[in-house]
C-alpha cells in the first residue's frame, strides 16, 4: 500500500517536472522566434538606411508595393485571429500564434507605411521601437499582467514626452498628445490587466506610483518644455526601481 502511494507520488512529481520543462522549452522557442523577427526588422531598416532607399524611387517601386503586401497580410492575419477566437482554439502550446502573426503583420505595415511621411533620419526610433516591442513581449511572458501594464505605460510615456519635445508643434496638438497619453496610460493600462490584477491594481503601490509619475512627467513636459530630458530620466528611473522590486518579488 505504501509502495503504491510512493509510486503514485513519484509519477505525479515527474509529470509536474516534465510539464515545467515543456513550458520553459516553449518559452525559450517563443523568445527565439520574436528575437529573430525583431532582428529581421532591424536589418530591413538598416538596409533601407544604408542604401539611401528612402527616395522617390524607393517610395514608388518598393514602399508602396510592400505597404500593399503587408496590408493584405494584416487582413489575412486578422481573419485567422477572429477564426481562432470563435473556435476557441487553444494556442498556448504553439510558438507561432494567430495573435503574434497579426501583431507582426501590423507592425510591418506601420513601419513600411511610415516611410511615406517620416524619412530615414528617424530610423533610430524605428529600431528602438522594434527592440521595445520585443522587450514588452518578453515581459508579458515572464512577469504578471500588472508589471506588463506598467511597462507599456513607461514605453508610451517616453514616446509621448519625446513627441512633446517638438516645440515647433502647435500647442493645441501638443495638448491632444498629452491628454491621449494620459488616457491610454491609465485606462488602457488598466484594461490590459487580468481580472485578478484589476482588483489588486487599485491598491498596488507600484502601479499607483508608475501612473502618477507618468501623468506628472507628461504634464510637466507639456507646460515646461525645458525639463523634458529630466522628465524622461525620472520616468525611466521610476520604472527601473519598480522593475527591480517586481523581479525580487518574482524570485
Amino acid at each position: 500500500m505504501k509502495n503504491g502511494k510512493k509510486i503514485a507520488n513519484f509519477k505525479e512529481i515527474e509529470a509536474r517536472r516534465q510539464k515545467a520543462v515543456a513550458k520553459e522549452t516553449l518559452l525559450m522557442y517563443k523568445f527565439l522566434y520574436v528575437t529573430l523577427v525583431a532582428l529581421i526588422g532591424i536589418i530591413g531598416v538598416l538596409v533601407i538606411r544604408n542604401n539611401g532607399m528612402a527616395t522617390v524611387n524607393f517610395l514608388v517601386n518598393v514602399q508602396m508595393p510592400l505597404t500593399i503586401v503587408f496590408a493584405v497580410l494584416t487582413v489575412l492575419a486578422l481573419i485567422g485571429f477572429v477564426i481562432c477566437r470563435r473556435k476557441n482554439t487553444d494556442e498556448q502550446s504553439r510558438v507561432v500564434t494567430s495573435t503574434s502573426l497579426l501583431a507582426i503583420a501590423f507592425i510591418a505595415l506601420v513601419l513600411t507605411f511610415s516611410y511615406k511621411y517620416v524619412d530615414v533620419y528617424y530610423d533610430t526610433w524605428r529600431i528602438i521601437a522594434l527592440i521595445v516591442i520585443a522587450a514588452l513581449y518578453f515581459v508579458y511572458h515572464i512577469y504578471d499582467s500588472l508589471f506588463f501594464a506598467m511597462s507599456v505605460q513607461c514605453a508610451l510615456g517616453v514616446l509621448a514626452v519625446n513627441l512633446l519635445a517638438k516645440t515647433s508643434l502647435p500647442m493645441a496638438f501638443r495638448v491632444v498628445i498629452g491628454v491621449v497619453t494620459i488616457i491610454l496610460c491609465t485606462v488602457g493600462a488598466y484594461l490590459l490587466l487580468s481580472k485578478e490584477d484589476k482588483k489588486a491594481a487599485i491598491k498596488d503601490y507600484k502601479f499607483i506610483i508608475m501612473t502618477a509619475a507618468l501623468i506628472a512627467c507628461t504634464l510637466l513636459s507639456l507646460f515646461v518644455p525645458a525639463i523634458i530630458s529630466y522628465a524622461i530620466f525620472a520616468l525611466l528611473a521610476v520604472y527601473i526601481v519598480i522593475s527591480v522590486i517586481s523581479t525580487i518579488e518574482l524570485m
